[in-house]
């Protein structure tokens, strides 16, 4: 296991700028250099987890998130590869212009052969993988899927639990409410520099991204000023141009839930951003909310 660990970490360094071309037609270069340190740093120390690599189970069914291609693979089909007989997952529809491609840069059939792309639609997949299979042994109905691993919204994680004998190991990844706080002894110009990185990445779209900041009132007007500033420095544009840290979603759908919450929130618009829309280009062009608790 260490092994392939390592040689594959090898692989994906001597790789970076083919993986990086492909990652650019989906998120920005500050993006991809930091989920390549995280999948390298993955697989330079996967021997810290070799306790858990003892037991072997069968086949695996993952779904990935629409975020962080190169280092969702890794995380849930390429570690549970070594672990299982076989891992079955489809490709997020967002991600189907370039996922293909990304897998063959990977050589994930020389690296990890057991890791199985279906072609099949979703409901023909949740069928297929949710079934049950007589055992020749014991004649009982077993799981043809030991261990779901699925990333996304708790809602989803429920109604996709349902579908799936009780005896499948049900593993789900969501996101958490994570506030951000800016006391009032905090540092500014550092705060300011957090909340745009925290923000920024991906496009507010991981799991990791705050879904409020929290802004102490004596330091309010300081942070609101220093904030305006920076933001108006951020370069929108597409990915291509690596300076570029705001570009256009992953699916452009969303653009109209993205609408209506800027919308429901434009009586809290503050002044140096419109919440404007490049419907063409589906880019949301960074947008302040300045909300009193009160109001919720």
């Amino acid at each position: 296991v260490n092994k392939t660990a390592l040689v594959f970490a090898d692989h994906l360094t001597a790789h970076f700028e083919d993986i990086a071309d492909i990652l650019l037609n989906y998120e920005s270069f500050e993006v991809v250099k930091d989920e390549f340190n995280r999948t390298i740093d993955l697989f330079r120390n996967l021997h810290e987890n070799k306790n858990y690599f003892v037991l072997r189970i069968n086949e695996v069914t993952a779904f990935l998130p629409r975020n962080q291609p190169l280092y969702s693979f890794s995380c849930f089909l390429a570690v549970p590869s070594l672990m299982a007989r076989e891992v079955h997952f489809r490709i997020p529809h967002s991600m189907r212009n370039f996922f293909s491609e990304l897998l063959q840069v990977l050589k994930v059939d020389e690296f990890f052969p057991n890791i199985i792309v279906s072609k099949k639609e979703r409901l023909e997949f949740l069928r297929e993988r949710s079934a049950l299979l007589k055992d020749p042994k014991s004649n009982d109905n077993l799981p043809v899927t030991d261990a779901v691993i699925f990333t996304g919204l708790s809602s989803h994680a429920e109604r996709l639990r349902s579908i799936f004998d009780v005896r499948t190991l049900f593993i789900a990844n969501g996101a958490g409410h994570n506030p951000f706080v800016v006391a009032d002894d905090a540092d500014v110009p550092k705060s300011v520099e957090a909340t745009i990185e925290l923000q920024l990445y991906n496009q507010g779209q991981d799991c990791a991204t705050p879904n409020a900041i929290l802004v102490h009132q004596n330091i309010y007007q300081q942070f609101l000023y220093s904030l305006r500033t920076e933001l108006a420095k951020v370069k929108i544009g597409p990915y291509r141009d690596r300076s570029c840290r705001v570009g256009p979603i992953s699916d452009p759908e969303d653009l109209k839930r993205i609408g209506a919450f800027i919308v429901d929130h434009r009586d809290w618009l503050d002044q140096s951003t419109k919440g404007i829309i490049r419907t063409a280009e589906a880019t949301v062009e960074p947008t302040i909310v300045c909300k009193p608790l009160k109001n919720g």
